[in-house]
C-alpha cells in the first residue's frame, strides 16, 4: 500500500468520521421523545463497550500490511461529565504480503496479520456538545503485539512481535436512550517491539531482539451501555 493511497484512506476516515458525528447530533437533538432523567444529567458511573471497525497500517516497518478489520471490547467508568478512564481488548486481523531479499533470491510472504492490544488503559477528555452528545479525546497505554502465518513455505511459519507503545485519537458520541448511547473513534497507535520471534517452518523456533515499529490508525464505530 503507497503512502498517497494510505493518507487518501485517512482523509476519507476523517471525514466519514465527522459526517457521522454530525449525523448523531442531529438524530439526537431531534428525537422528541427523548428525555435525560436529572439523576443521570451527568452521565457518571460505569460503562461496557463493543465495537468493530477497520484498522490501517501506516508505519515504516509495514509495508505489505493490508487493510484489517478490528474489534473492541472495554469497560469504562465516567467520574464526572467531563473525564472517563477505560481499559479493554483489542484485535484486528488483516492480509499480509511481502517480498524480501535473501542470498538466495527473493522470497515471497504471505499470509496473516493480527493486531492485538491487550490491556489498553485510555483516559477521555470529554467536551459535552449537549446533554445527548459528547465530543471526546483519547490518551492511552497498551501492550500490543502481532503475529504473521506465512502460507508459501513448505510448512508454515508463524512469526510474532510485542511491545509497548501509545495511543490517542477523538471520538464523538450520541445518547440514544439514558442508558445506550452509539459513536466513532478515530485512534493512531504506535508501539515499539523488542522481541521477534519466528517458529515454525524448517528451521524450528528463535527468538532475537528487534526494534520493531508499528503504527496503526484506527476506525471504530462504538455501542456503549451505562449503569
Amino acid at each position: 500500500m503507497t503512502k498517497l493511497f494510505k493518507r487518501s484512506i485517512l482523509i476519507f476516515i476523517t471525514t466519514f468520521i465527522l459526517t457521522f458525528a454530525m449525523f448523531f447530533f442531529r438524530v439526537s437533538m431531534s428525537h422528541a421523545g427523548y428525555d435525560v432523567a436529572t439523576a443521570n444529567n451527568n452521565h457518571t458511573g460505569f460503562y461496557l463497550g463493543a465495537g468493530t471497525g477497520f484498522d490501517i497500517p501506516a508505519g515504516p516497518d509495514e509495508d505489505g500490511y493490508g487493510l484489517g478489520i478490528g474489534w473492541t471490547l472495554k469497560l469504562g467508568y465516567q467520574f464526572i461529565r467531563y473525564l472517563a478512564i477505560e481499559g479493554g481488548y483489542h484485535q484486528s486481523l488483516g492480509s499480509f504480503n511481502q517480498q524480501n531479499n535473501t542470498p538466495s533470491g527473493t522470497q515471497s510472504w504471505q499470509g496473516l496479520w493480527t493486531f492485538i492490544e491487550i490491556p489498553f488503559i485510555e483516559l477521555k477528555p470529554i467536551i459535552p456538545l449537549s446533554l445527548r452528545n459528547n465530543l471526546y479525546f483519547i490518551l492511552g497505554i497498551a501492550n500490543a503485539g502481532f503475529e504473521l502465518a506465512t502460507s508459501n513455505l513448505p510448512s508454515n511459519v508463524t512469526i510474532s512481535s510485542f511491545g509497548t507503545g501509545y495511543d490517542f485519537g477523538m471520538g464523538f458520541e450520541g445518547y440514544i436512550t439514558n442508558h445506550i448511547s452509539l459513536g466513532g473513534e478515530l485512534i493512531y497507535h504506535n508501539f515499539t517491539n523488542n522481541k521477534f520471534n519466528a517458529s515454525g517452518g524448517l528451521n524450528g523456533s528463535a527468538t532475537t531482539p528487534y526494534n520493531l515499529n508499528m503504527s496503526f490508525t484506527s476506525l471504530n464505530f462504538s455501542f456503549l451501555y451505562h449503569f
